[in-house]
């Protein structure tokens, strides 16, 4: 095989990501799922990159085993998905029914066995016949499924994510959406880097292999950059996969069982004075880390009930609802002559806020004014 630069590029970029994956493997974290899973999606694609390579050593020495390792490609997205699901939930654990995500793999090598495996082992395999089940109809179909099985597994991602962001924002006071931007990156470069992929492989069928070749490097650049990415992302944000506990359930979901009331009764209005008294007198909001099991546990309350008093009843998120007795405390202390001297990021921070950009966004959201603005209108 000649080494040209195309070639080294994927070797380069088959090499990053094993050493990333022995990062994975060895870096003591809170929770080391979501690095297990990352670093076998890691190999998975590391395996895919330098396809070409077992194309050519291997398979002319065990065309068994250079099968079993290109259709392995089938067990990337699965694994990515496991890694999505492990990095969103802290308590998902591995369990029988995760092998049901092997079931594509195991079936592709089941329906090669007549034409491939068993021709290898009955001493029939030539070269000839490889080259002429590698441009066979059943291998075009088996690219195809590729890609069908990469649309299934992106909806059912961007879904989680999806359901991942509401919960936060219905939960946390100041939700971790870090984690949740992360994965999102991650998931879209993926995506852009699989239909990348998907007119490479389009044209290795075309009689273009001028076009082929420009495809493949773009292919190969897309994966240093990729490769290049992850790496630098989590080496600076080593322990970003904090994740939920699975038992949370969004609104819309309790208000479908059947002792959920969503009527505004007698009852549920003075447990909604009691929560704002309890929010106006203990200042709980302070807390910059509030989340709705802890605001449930001050109140004597079920997670459930309140949730659905804040979110449902009042029609507000559990982010906003806190945030604005944030920005109200915000507002006293701006508007005080006494606190000049005091500095809105120290101001953000004493009233609940960890970031700058929300508590500006929040501020201007509720008052009309920035931070700024708001105090020099208060102290003239």
């Amino acid at each position: 095989m000649e080494m040209n630069i195309l070639n080294i590029a994927y070797i380069v970029a088959g090499f990053i990501a094993v050493i990333f994956i022995m990062f994975l493997l060895t870096i003591k974290t809170e929770r080391s799922l979501p690095n297990y899973m990352l670093a076998a999606y890691l190999l998975l694609f590391a395996l895919d990159t330098l396809n070409q390579f077992f194309t050519y050593y291997l398979y002319p020495i065990s065309p068994i085993a250079g099968m079993l390792i290109s259709l392995s490609v089938y067990m990337m997205v699965p694994a990515l998905y496991l890694f999505v699901k492990s990095s969103i939930f802290r308590d998902f654990r591995l369990t029988p029914e995760s092998l049901f995500h092997l079931l594509p793999y195991i079936l592709i090598n089941i329906l090669l066995i007549p034409g491939y495996f068993l021709v290898h082992l009955r001493g029939n395999f030539t070269q000839e016949y490889a080259s002429e089940v590698s441009g066979s109809l059943p291998m075009m179909l088996a690219y195809i499924l590729v890609y069908v099985q990469i649309v299934i597994y992106a909806v059912l991602i961007l879904s989680e994510l999806r359901h991942y962001k509401q919960l936060l924002i219905e939960n946390y006071s100041n939700p971790n959406m870090g984690n949740h931007q992360w994965l999102l990156q991650f998931i879209l470069l993926v995506l852009v880097l699989y239909f990348i992929g998907l007119v490479k492989n389009v044209l290795r069928f075309s009689s273009s292999e001028i076009i082929f070749n420009y495809a493949s490097i773009m292919v190969v650049i897309g994966i240093l950059i990729f490769v290049s990415w992850v790496l630098i992302k989590s080496l600076k944000h080593p322990g970003m996969f904090t994740g939920i506990y699975s038992d949370m359930q969004l609104v819309q979901r309790m208000l479908k069982e059947p002792d959920s009331s969503t009527k505004l009764s007698g009852e549920s209005l003075q447990l909604i004075k009691k929560i704002k008294d309890h929010m106006e007198e203990e200042e709980p909001y302070l807390d910059s880390s509030l989340s709705m099991h802890e605001l449930a546990g001050q109140l004597n309350m079920k997670v459930k009930d309140l949730s659905l008093l804040i979110n449902h009843t009042l029609n507000q998120h559990f982010f906003d609802f806190v945030n604005q007795y944030r920005i109200n405390k915000a507002s006293e202390i701006l508007s005080d002559p006494e606190n000049k001297q005091v500095t809105v990021l120290e101001v953000l921070y004493e009233v609940g806020f960890n970031s700058k950009s929300s508590f500006n966004t929040t501020f201007k959201k509720l008052t009309g004014q920035t931070p700024t603005q708001f105090r020099k209108s208060k102290l003239v």
